[in-house]
This record gives structure tokens, C-alpha cells and sequence, in this order.
């Protein structure tokens, strides 16, 4: 095929297409092929007139620095531990991250034997993380003080009942904004406010004691939740990339997007479902949908609901799917696989519009109680 060849043709601009379908409807109307979710109206089809200017800044940018060892994209392949015993948890983490885990989240329900749970982990190589139920991130620092572990290659984060900012802990995330059950159920652009109204308010309350924004930014971590829409989940983590940009601006510092820093986590299986190896099937859509949108850690909790009776089958399973994806999807290979999309690049300014809009409204109530009972009054 010649090079000129597609000079033959002309170009055809979106109303001639949309001219087209309305032909074809047959006195069917334009409109009645529009779709609506959660308050999002999309179009029957997009065209490159639908592109913002500003699309590179919208890709998420999560190139690895060191392409011929890791691929053109990484993410941590996080995996759950319940903690209950520390050596029997130790052991578990030491059988993940031999089987494809790079990242390691304990679920601890108090203050853990750091020396016990982390034998025998070479924490520089690895992400260590902590769902706990009490803060433990002070007695964590004593741990990593007390030992030769390089502190500035530590890498993970910890969800615990209230933020603690420390310093000196490399990229590891003390600051991990989340949402709750009732919070994440309003809807995605309700959602995306949500989580930047509760990140705008913990850089509030930490700058006003004098912290550097730019090490606050360091320890910095979204976290979002799996949905079940693909494409928007595709487009959700995009829009967060580019919205967490735009509220970190208002402190004065001035981010690339792809140092913003999300986790995307599953739920723990146990909604209502017509049949439970469904879960298996929605964890990789919205595994494949949070990692092409481009976070930077993931989260997939066991899958016990589908696996009653084999627990080991349902924690392998959680872990492999990441990998699967990774080596044999080959989304590791691709920077960014949306980029230029016209339906999710269209699709991730809508939300960024939407979810903008209300995160300045939030910003204008002052108690907790008021914020819900707004994102109730919110049409979905």
C-alpha cells in the first residue's frame, strides 16, 4: 500500500457522521442513542473533535525508570495477609512474594512483633504495607531505626485510624486517603470530589503546622475502590491523576502527574452475586480497568467468597491475576494503552469537570455530617 493512499479519501467531521446515524435511525431520534451513569451522558460515537488540547496531560505518565528490568509499566502486585499469628504470617509473606507478589499488605488488628512478622523480608525490594485497626506507624520507625534496613528505600503505606506524618521513610506513604463504605457509594464523580476534599483537608491541617507541602506530597497516597463500569474505571484513575494535580496547585507546588501516587483495591467479595466465580471475571475487568487507567499499586483481597473450600486456591488466584495481566496480557509493555482513546479521553474530562465542580462545593462545608448529606442530595 502506497504512503498517499489515504489522501484518496476525505475526511469526515463529526456532524457528517452523526448526519449518517441519524439516517439510519429512520425517524428514530439522535438522542435516544445517548447513554446515562451516574449522572455521566455519553454519545453513540466520538471523533477527534472531541480531544481536548491538553491530552497529554491527562495520560497517567507511570513509565518505569528502568525499562530493560521491570518493562515499560510497573505496578505493585500487592497481597492480603491476615495477620493472627506473626510467624505464621511471616511465613505466608515469604511464600507470596516467592510466587509472583511484589508488595505485601498485613492485616493487623494491634501493635504486631515487627521482628517476627518481617523475618527474613528483604524490605528494599519489596513494598510493605498495614491495614491496622490501631497506629503503629511510630513503633514501626523504632523497627526500622533499631536495624541496617535503608530507610529511604522503604517503600508501602499504612491505613490506620488517624494520619501520622513522619519523615525519613523514603516513598513510603503515611498518608493514604481512602473512602468509606457510605462515602463510596454516591457515585463515581461524587466519589472522586470525596477523595479530594479529604486529601485537601489533611494538606490543610499539616501545612498550617509549618510541614513542607513537597515532603507531604511524598508521603501522599490516593486510594480508590474497584466499580464495575470498565471503561469509567479507566477513565476514574485517570481523572484523579489530573485532579490531584489541579488541588495540589492550590497549596503552591507545582506536580507532574505521575508523581501522584493510587492504589486501586478490591472490595472483600461478599456482595450479592448470581454466582460466586463471577467475582473471579469482575476482579480481572477491574483489575485490567485500574491498571490501563494507570495506578500505581493493586490491590486484589483473596477471593475466599468464590473458593470456600480451597482458602489457598482463592489467595492464589487474587495474586496471579496481576501477573497474568503483566506477562501475559502484556499491559506491562505499554505506557499508557488509553492515550488517545476518543470515547475514554472525552470521557475522563467529563468526570474531571463533574468531580471539580463538587470538590469546590465540599469545600464550602464545614462539618463532616454536611458533606454526606450533600453527596446524598447530588442527582447520580
Amino acid at each position: 500500500m502506497g504512503p498517499n493512499l489515504l489522501k484518496e479519501f476525505s475526511k469526515t467531521n463529526k456532524a457528517e457522521w452523526k448526519a449518517k446515524i441519524v439516517a439510519d435511525l429512520r425517524g428514530k431520534a439522535y438522542e435516544d442513542l445517548l447513554w446515562n451513569h451516574q449522572g455521566l451522558i455519553g454519545e453513540p460515537i466520538y471523533t477527534a473533535e472531541d480531544i481536548t488540547p491538553q491530552i497529554g496531560y491527562r495520560q497517567n505518565g507511570a513509565f518505569t525508570t528502568q525499562p530493560h528490568l521491570y518493562g515499560a509499566r510497573h505496578w505493585v502486585n500487592y497481597q492480603l495477609i491476615v495477620v493472627d499469628q506473626e510467624s505464621t504470617a511471616n511465613a505466608s509473606a515469604l511464600e507470596a512474594l516467592n510466587s509472583g507478589a511484589d508488595g505485601l499488605v498485613f492485616q493487623v488488628k494491634g501493635l504486631p512483633n515487627f521482628n517476627t512478622l518481617l523475618k527474613d523480608i528483604q524490605m528494599e525490594y519489596c513494598s510493605v504495607s498495614f491495614e491496622s485497626e490501631v497506629n503503629l506507624l511510630n513503633e514501626y520507625q523504632q523497627y526500622l531505626d533499631s536495624g541496617t534496613i535503608d530507610k529511604g528505600k522503604i517503600t508501602g503505606f499504612v491505613r490506620q485510624p488517624d494520619f501520622e506524618f513522619i519523615e525519613g521513610l523514603g516513598s513510603f506513604k503515611t498518608l493514604n486517603v481512602s473512602l468509606s463504605g457510605e462515602e463510596n457509594q454516591f457515585g463515581v464523580a461524587n466519589s472522586l470530589a470525596q477523595v479530594l476534599h479529604k486529601g485537601s483537608k489533611t494538606l490543610s491541617q499539616l501545612t498550617s503546622t509549618g510541614i513542607n507541602i513537597h515532603e507531604i506530597v511524598k508521603a501522599l497516597q490516593f486510594e480508590v475502590g474497584f466499580g464495575k463500569n470498565y471503561f469509567i474505571e479507566i477513565a476514574k484513575t485517570r481523572a484523579l491523576r489530573t485532579l490531584a494535580v489541579s488541588m495540589l496547585k492550590g497549596f503552591g507546588t507545582q506536580v507532574e502527574a505521575k508523581e501522584i501516587s493510587i492504589l486501586s483495591a478490591s472490595n472483600s467479595w461478599n456482595g450479592p452475586t448470581e454466582d460466586e466465580y463471577n467475582y473471579l471475571l469482575e476482579a480481572t475487568t477491574s483489575a485490567m480497568a485500574a491498571i490501563i487507567g494507570g495506578c500505581n499499586a493493586l490491590l486484589i483481597r483473596p477471593l475466599h467468597s468464590a473458593f470456600k473450600e480451597q482458602p489457598n486456591l482463592a489467595i492464589r488466584n487474587a495474586r496471579n491475576i496481576s501477573s497474568i495481566l503483566k506477562d501475559e496480557a502484556y499491559l506491562g509493555k505499554v505506557v499508557d494503552p488509553a492515550a488517545g482513546s476518543y470515547f475514554i479521553e472525552s470521557l475522563t474530562t467529563e468526570l474531571i469537570r463533574k468531580s471539580w465542580s463538587i470538590f469546590l462545593e465540599l469545600n464550602e462545608l464545614d462539618q463532616e455530617e454536611s458533606v454526606i448529606d450533600h453527596l446524598k442530595s447530588k442527582e447520580l
